[in-house]
């Protein structure tokens, strides 16, 4: 039996510089009085009713990661196995964000009369799950850059934490912290891989030859953005729920003739069906 394990934080070191809520007000308000309008922060930054917000730092932490790993082997004289188990779970340094999966695999190996039976199984199934909003993308019309994006292009100046209103250009003003916190995907991921092949050594020279293995493919991609978060601004809101199912089934039947001849020449002939049905 061998097991291990490894935790591993992580923080989020890629951020760029940006004005402070001061600098800010005095950039708009010289905008402001060069086009001739009224000033947006006449008392400038304003801390009595204003909120002086660095988004990154509202919306990023410390992650944590931790992994483990546990197999074991034996058997006797005529059957052998190997078992593996492995977990995966990671708390995103994006908030609301985490990552889990888990895997198992397993071999199982069989000999019998006189070792013209033989018998090899082996599974391997692995299941993940993934939550979290939309972070980045393409472009920042009306929010749709995603929630980092939209953090180094908010106004640092709000009144509250959950702000969702008009920017002080009248435009709107897409909060970060509620991309992370309302922006809702859960992507759920499971695989299934199962193969049992059975041989039997009719004579020395003839073996008959049975596989039969099955693929199994599920996959369900739950998303949804209330009217406050920047990319379901327009729409009021948007809502996907996918689901992908694959099942594949492959069956064969073959015979197998080896023979050696004349010491030095090798015949070999391979003959058999296979049946295969996907999606059943």
């Amino acid at each position: 039996i061998q097991g291990s394990a490894l935790t591993t934080i992580t923080n989020f070191e890629g951020g760029y510089d940006v004005l402070s809520g001061n600098d800010y007000a005095t950039y708009r308000n010289e905008i402001a009085t060069f086009k001739g309008t009224g000033q947006p922060f006449p008392n400038g930054a304003d801390p009595e009713n204003l909120l002086d917000i660095d988004w990154t730092d509202q919306i990023f932490k410390s992650g944590l990661r931790q992994e483990y790993n546990l197999s074991a082997t034996g058997g006797g004289e005529n059957i052998g196995y190997f078992v593996s188990t492995n977990y995966l779970g990671e708390d995103g340094i994006l908030v609301n964000s985490d990552f889990e999966r888990v895997a198992l695999r397993a071999n199982l190996d069989f000999k019998g009369f006189n070792e013209k039976l033989q018998v090899n199984v082996s599974t391997n199934i692995t299941r993940s799950e993934n939550n979290g909003g939309i972070i980045g993308g393409g472009s920042f019309r009306n929010g749709a850059g995603g929630a980092y994006l939209n953090s180094l292009l908010a106004e640092p100046l709000v009144p509250s934490l959950d702000f969702a209103l008009s920017n002080s250009t009248g435009q709107t003003f897409s909060n970060p912290f509620i991309d992370v916190t309302k922006d809702f995907r859960n992507r759920v991921i499971t695989n299934t891989l199962a193969t049992i092949q059975t041989s039997y050594k009719i004579f020395d020279n003839l073996t008959f030859i049975n596989s039969i293995s099955a693929n199994l493919r599920y996959n369900n991609d739950n998303r949804f953005a209330p009217g406050e978060v920047g990319r379901a601004r327009l729409d009021n809101g948007i809502s996907n729920l996918t689901s992908q199912r694959n099942e594949d089934l492959v069956i064969t039947n073959y015979l197998r003739y080896e023979d050696i001849f004349s010491e030095k020449h090798q015949l070999s002939i391979l003959g058999g069906v296979e049946y295969s049905k996907f999606n059943f």
